[in-house]
């Protein structure tokens, strides 16, 4: 017998006792006054109520059914839905909920989450975060000490009175920032999901308008979505719509509009409402997803222009930042460690041709490598 009915179960049975009680009460209080003819003070008024002990011991005895029977539901609930030991976790099965109320911006987490496509409950994350934000101190503590007296003090005679600050002052930097990346972890998710959806949106349509074309029904439609979302970054999406109608029983309908109010791309969004007025109104949907189909090819074709152009803007950069600049640089470098003296600021010309070849150059580098990754990654 599951929880939910052995509750109904006793829940009757207590209504029963107490109707009976009620009854029993009426009449005693019906036949009261033989009661104080019968028996003398007090007794008159303690005979009668001690006829009630049988309903108490029957309420006694149920509570303590019900109470061993819960004991034993929820024990087996926690035996099979324990959470397995891993680094996400961790922080959860030793804190448990109530670390999360450490956490400020829990709500916008929580949505940030729901957008990500991530649909463990938001607990367990937020008490993820508080575990290894602590934990990554003391960490950090070490590492960073056992580093500065190893090498800056011994080898670069770097002063020892400061490893002890140091170390508390790298070790709190380090802890804030692993505390600001979890933070910031979810939107950075749900931005790449935004992504990844907007970038395969015309062969979505494309997928969805060939099933309903072939008569396919909406939740048809989103089971296949389910099983070969992977390819169309569509999958966590589709996956969590399909459990929310065959395993919780909603409407298709109703979790289509809640999946687009909290979905992270606002094209996407626009496309479920869409198919659902299709629908509902008698449209004919393949034919609304072939136009919504055409519509994003054109915001593609628009989108990759403008890729191309910021594509041609970083080669501008790298030619003139990476080739001719060190070119004419070291020429200049030469031609003044020649003649002698200072550059600028008192520094050598060897100086700066050193700051050239291992600060100024591998900066600029790496500056061109994250901004074409980043232009790339949003096509």
């Amino acid at each position: 017998m599951s929880l939910k009915e052995r509750q109904k179960g006793d829940s009757l049975i207590f209504v029963l006792l107490g109707l009976g009680i009620l009854i029993h009460f009426i009449v005693l209080l019906r036949f009261f006054s033989y009661f104080v003819r019968w028996f003398p003070s007090p007794l008159y008024f303690i005979i009668p109520f001690l006829t009630l002990s049988p309903y108490i011991v029957l309420i006694r005895y149920f509570r303590r059914k019900s109470a061993k029977a819960l004991e034993e539901e929820v024990k087996y609930i926690n035996q099979e839905f324990e959470l397995p030991l891993s680094f996400e976790t961790m922080g959860f099965k030793l804190l448990k909920a109530p670390a999360a109320k450490l956490v400020p911006f829990r709500n916008l987490i929580r949505k940030n989450l729901l957008r990500a496509g991530i649909y463990r409950s938001h607990y367990i994350y937020l008490a993820n975060m508080v575990f290894w934000t602590f934990v990554s101190f003391p960490i950090a503590f070490l590492i960073i000490k056992f580093f500065y007296d190893t090498m800056f003090v011994l080898l670069f005679n770097f002063p020892a009175q400061l490893s002890l600050f140091l170390s508390l002052l790298g070790a709190f930097i380090t802890s804030m920032g692993v505390y600001g990346i979890m933070i910031i972890w979810p939107n950075y998710l749900a931005g790449r999901l935004k992504r990844d959806i907007e970038k395969n949106l015309v062969y979505i349509t494309n997928f969805m308008s060939i099933l309903a074309s072939a008569g396919a029904t909406t939740e048809e439609i989103f089971l296949a979505l389910a099983r070969v979302g992977e390819i169309y970054g569509i999958k966590p999406i589709a996956k969590a719509i399909v459990k929310s109608v065959q395993l919780l029983g909603k409407d298709i309908y109703t979790t289509l509009d809640e999946e687009s109010k909290r979905n992270p791309s606002r094209h996407f969004s626009e496309l479920i409402q869409g198919f659902i007025s299709s629908v509902k109104s008698g449209g004919k949907p393949e034919e609304y997803l072939l136009t919504m189909s055409d519509k994003y090819i054109e915001l593609r074709k628009r989108m990759l222009s403008k890729v191309i152009n910021q594509l041609n803007m970083a080669a501008e950069i790298y030619v003139a930042g990476l080739v001719a600049l060190p070119v004419i640089f070291t020429t200049m470098m030469s031609i003044m460690g020649l003649l002698g003296g200072e550059v600028i600021a008192g520094l050598s010309a060897e100086t700066m041709l050193a700051l050239m070849s291992y600060i100024f150059l591998p900066l600029t580098a790496t500056a061109v490598i994250v901004y074409i990754d980043a232009v790339v990654s949003g096509a």
